[in-house]
């Protein structure tokens, strides 16, 4: 996390402080109104920045700060920044600032961020609203490309702004240096992003589908990756735009090819469903950081398509014969939609360490309920929990275990995007 303290909180306090005394040097304080405004334009800049950099989906900065966190720091920093514009904006506005043509496009430009984030982040709330105002000449992928596009042009824009104020020329030559350098890191590792260094052609060997489900395994991948990580995979050369979604392994990371698990709704995946064996994928991997910590007992959750890091999990657990206590809960509509069903079964039945609770809805009729993480469990509050599921079961599953007296930091999701 040192990285992200460097760039969220050192490196923006610093160049407040530079821009401070510079101010005050000559002579143009303004109280403490003033001072805010300072620290406001300086760390909206340098979050946004921040978010370009950090945002890169570039796997050399897995090990020091796992992507699900980024995302988080993402979200905040984006808070951090539409609070630091609009004070700054009204202070200039109350205060009889002349608002430059730089200044009026930099606001259109924010404006439309924000609209475009109510369209493509799932806020809660929003979902109808989303669906309404979303053309359909702009689809998921194009939003998320668009949203880059303009925060670079944002991040422009505002370095333009900073540069033609007037108590930047004040500023010693390295504070002054950092605000360009910054910018260009961060529009650098965004573009980084889009090549080949940060990726790799792999080739597909097999594709499955039962029940809805698909299974793919393809052969050539020579990067590291965990279980309970996922990768974004693109198909080269179809549609107008390339477009990447992520998807969690479904095999450990020891020496097997990458496997990959989805269910086949929306127009990705039912091209994922029509590829033949030799076809080519583009893979970036392996992100997230979805891998139970500690020594203690973990219990892992998963519905649906939300069971295939699990199963990536236990595999590994099995070949490493962890010996922590594992209860594994697994909820399906039927069988078949268990992705290497029998497998699955096996390591739970060789591992003494390793208790597979498994809710088939077609032979039980039950959905996950408090009583039945009652009588599985014995005392909830002995373990970390880690759950994969959609939004609106994992709320379902959280609600249960907070009943049973389990506080949230015990409770660990994985965070795929940014959106």
């Amino acid at each position: 996390m040192v990285i992200a303290v460097v760039f969220y909180f050192l490196l923006p306090l610093v160049q407040a402080v530079f821009f401070i005394q510079s101010v005050s040097r000559f002579g143009m304080w303004g109280g403490p109104l003033e001072l805010i405004n300072l620290l406001t334009a300086v760390f909206a800049y340098h979050l946004l920045l921040a978010n370009l950099i950090l945002g890169a989906k570039i796997p050399w900065f897995q090990k020091a700060i796992p992507y699900d966190r980024r995302i988080l720091l993402h979200i905040y920093g984006s808070a951090g920044i539409a609070a630091a514009v609009l004070y700054h904006g009204l202070y200039k506005l109350i205060m009889g600032f002349y608002l430059s043509p730089v200044t009026l496009l930099l606001a259109a430009v924010l404006v439309t961020i924000l609209i475009l984030s109510v369209l493509w982040i799932p806020l809660p709330g929003f979902r109808k609203i989303r669906s309404l105002l979303t053309p359909k000449a702009l689809p998921y992928d194009r939003l998320k490309g668009l949203h880059v596009i303009l925060a670079l042009a944002l991040s422009f824009l505002i370095l333009i702004h900073v540069v033609s104020a007037g108590s930047y020329a004040m500023l010693p030559f390295a504070s002054r240096l950092g605000y360009p350098l910054l910018f260009f890191l961060g529009a650098g590792l965004l573009l980084i992003s889009k090549t080949k260094l940060t990726a790799e052609r792999v080739t597909v060997e097999e594709v499955k589908e039962q029940e809805g489900i698909i299974t793919l395994t393809l052969k050539g991948s020579r990067r590291a990756r965990k279980a309970g990580q996922f990768a974004f995979l693109r198909i080269p050369g179809r549609g107008s735009l390339p477009r990447e979604h992520p998807f969690s392994y479904l095999n450990d990371g020891e020496g097997s090819e990458p496997r990959f698990a989805a269910r086949h709704v929306g127009p990705f995946t039912g091209e994922l469903a029509r590829l033949n064996k030799g076809d080519t994928l583009i893979l970036r991997g392996g992100f997230g950081n979805f891998r139970p910590a500690g020594k203690g007992p973990v219990c892992l959750i998963g519905s649906g398509i939300g069971i295939v890091p699990l199963i990536s999990l236990m595999e590994e657990w099995d070949r490493s014969k962890d010996t922590r206590r594992a209860e594994v809960f697994l909820s399906v509509n039927s069988r078949e939609e268990i992705p290497r069903c029998e497998e699955v079964l096996a390591m739970a039945e060789r591992n003494g360490n390793m208790n597979l609770n498994l809710l088939v809805y077609k032979e039980d009729s039950r959905l996950f309920d408090r009583e039945y993480f009652e009588q599985k469990l014995g005392d909830p509050s002995e373990y970390a929990y880690y759950i994969c599921s959609s939004p609106g079961v994992r709320n379902i599953i959280v609600k249960i275990l907070g009943s049973l007296g389990v506080g949230k930091r015990h409770i660990h999701f994985e965070a795929f995007s940014f959106g």
